[in-house]
């Protein structure tokens, strides 16, 4: 018998850690957010900065949950995937 959905829960399996950060294009668009980031705190004030990290903060946050959400209606649509196939 299978276990993976008791290794997902545990996290055993991290799907985020197979997707996105190894490859070549997304480096590169990370690169290209902190440098942009660099340079626009340079000619901020501290109270702007402040500001800048709570919005990126939230920012975060919400992608999180976007993220979240597209697995669990994804792994919903899989399983009904699987189950009409076995019908």
């Amino acid at each position: 018998m299978s276990h993976t959905i008791i290794d997902l829960w545990r996290g055993d399996i991290a799907p985020l850690d197979r997707i996105g950060g190894g490859d070549r294009e997304t480096k590169q668009l990370l690169w290209k957010m902190d440098r942009s980031q660099t340079k626009l705190e340079a000619g901020l004030t501290e109270e702007q900065k402040a500001l800048l990290e709570d919005h990126l903060q939230k920012t975060d946050q919400y992608y999180l949950r976007m993220m979240e959400l597209a697995f669990r209606e994804g792994f919903s649509l899989g399983t009904k995937l699987m189950a009409e196939s076995m019908t």
